[in-house]
């Protein structure tokens, strides 16, 4: 096993023995909530490296830029400052060679000036549902949640979305959930400080309940479209290529509000029944009434 000289950094799992030979890693009965601490870029000169001892992560600042992605984006600042991104469906942030990939994430992001007056943002990440850390060296770490701590870089902070809404989520089971994990970690773990050594350490939790919310009565949609042609992706996914004014409305919730999205034109990423419905307009509704009864046999 090599290391980055400048990084001296073997790899995330050298604090637990069973893991020390490993880059990839699959979450088993209790899930694993790693605060991962982010690293610089890293020179390219290589030197090698034991395996008892414990990586040291350094505290520069980075200047990469955070480029952020999802479909769904709902953002709010706290008190403090703080600007609270919760993120739905497709998430996958990029941090120099670094990439962070799940169904949804929370992300906290802090900027002050540091010292010498320069613009520094600090970004906590909170992965949820096919959580995906892929290291510069090429370490995967897998898991059903993991929280990534510690990003601070005075480059930029991109964010791309599909939908964005400004007001607050906080009462959504994602960022529930978020918030009481975030916390359990870090009630066990030393955060890192500047200027000081900083130890990576791994705390298991117990899994977190699903945030999905299966068994919840749907919220209605309603959509209005011009023109609908069906097309497919590079990579052979279905889409409907929608002209001539879009329209989609999403009711509102106890945990969420109404979502609105209008726009001249749209590709529309729907599922198998969904796009049968976009095509061939939606099915007539089923009737709650019970069928009529036969009339009853003439009497003699």
């Amino acid at each position: 096993m090599r290391r980055n000289a400048a990084c001296t950094f073997p790899h995330l799992f050298a604090t637990r023995a069973p893991f020390r030979r490993r880059i990839g890693w699959r979450g088993g009965p209790i899930a694993l909530l790693a605060l991962l601490t982010a690293l610089p870029l890293c020179a390219s000169g290589f030197a090698q490296t034991s395996y008892d001892e414990e990586p040291i992560l350094p505290t520069d600042l980075s200047t990469a830029d955070v480029v952020i992605r999802g479909r769904y984006a709902r953002q709010w600042r706290q008190a403090d400052g703080t600007l609270v991104v919760v993120m739905n469906g497709g998430f996958r942030l990029d941090y120099g060679p670094r990439q962070l990939v799940a169904d949804n994430a929370v992300l906290w992001l802090r900027t002050q000036r540091d010292d010498a007056g320069v613009l520094v943002t600090d970004v906590t990440c909170y992965l949820s549902g096919r959580a995906t850390v892929r290291e510069s060296a090429g370490t995967l770490i897998e898991d059903s949640v993991l929280l990534v701590s510690n990003i601070r870089t005075s480059g930029q902070i991109i964010k791309y979305q599909d939908a964005h809404s400004p007001e607050p989520l906080e009462s959504s089971p994602l960022y529930e959930q978020a918030m009481r994990d975030r916390e359990l970690i870090e009630s066990r773990t030393s955060l890192p400080v500047a200027g000081r050594e900083t130890r990576t350490k791994l705390v298991e939790v117990a899994r977190p309940r699903e945030v999905a919310e299966a068994g919840r009565p749907r919220r209605q949609i309603t959509y209005q479209f011009g023109n609908i042609e069906p097309a497919q992706t590079s990579s052979g996914e279905s889409v409907e290529v929608v002209t001539g004014g879009v329209y989609i409305a999403q009711a509102g919730s106890a945990t969420a509000d109404a979502l609105e999205i209008r726009a001249d034109n749209a590709v529309v990423f729907a599922g198998e029944k969904a796009a049968d419905v976009f095509l061939e307009g939606e099915p007539p509704a089923e009737s709650s009434e019970p069928p009529d009864e036969p009339p009853p046999p003439d009497t003699p």
